[in-house]
């Protein structure tokens, strides 16, 4: 170029004056911009997990009254249920001072709760939950009753299982309801 021509040469890099981001710099705004969505949706999707499970439990109370009522006879009884290291399914039978002898049990798929009558009338029963995989329960230490309830329940997720053709069923899993109390001293332990 001639001197004095009002062409000007570009160089390489930034001068003092000018102003902008450069490629390097736009790449890793980009980088963080996408790390912070990622975290974003992964917490986004674990809260409609959780958020969707806490509404099926919300939608179904009985295993939180079954847990409940059970822990109330546990905390008000004393056992009556011979003693047997290892967890068992037999009924586990409790004497309370208010409604006198109580059975809890498993009959095919639902867990009873059974106010017997030493009189050689009619017990009451009570069905207390559904979809009942299993009850067992065990006496760790004395003092000390531990039970386990199995049972099935909607997993909240909102799937439908079309496992039969022309059936719609909800997906279900099997959660586990345990509860450990520590009873009143008193014949049998």
């Amino acid at each position: 170029m001639a001197p004095g021509s009002d062409l000007q040469v570009r160089r390489p890099g930034r001068s003092a004056g000018e102003r902008g981001y450069g490629l390097v710099e736009l790449l890793v705004a980009v980088g963080l911009l996408l790390l912070g969505m990622a975290l974003a949706s992964t917490l986004f999707l674990r809260s409609q997990i959780a958020s969707s499970r806490s509404i099926a439990e919300f939608r179904n109370p009985q295993p939180r009254y079954a847990s409940a009522r059970l822990r109330r006879d546990l905390e008000s009884s004393l056992l009556e249920s011979s003693w047997l290291p290892g967890w068992r399914s037999e009924p586990l039978i409790l004497r309370t001072s208010s409604e006198g002898r109580i059975a809890w049990r498993a009959e095919g798929t639902t867990l009873l709760r059974e106010q017997l009558n030493d009189d050689g009338g009619e017990s009451v029963v009570q069905v207390v939950l559904r979809e009942v995989e299993s009850f067992s329960w065990r006496r760790p230490v004395p003092g000390l009753v531990d039970v386990e309830i199995r049972f099935r329940a909607l997993d909240g997720s909102g799937e439908v299982l079309l496992d039969v053709p022309g059936s719609r069923r909800a997906k279900s899993v099997v959660r586990t309801e345990s509860v450990r109390v520590a009873s009143r001293r008193g014949p049998g332990w």
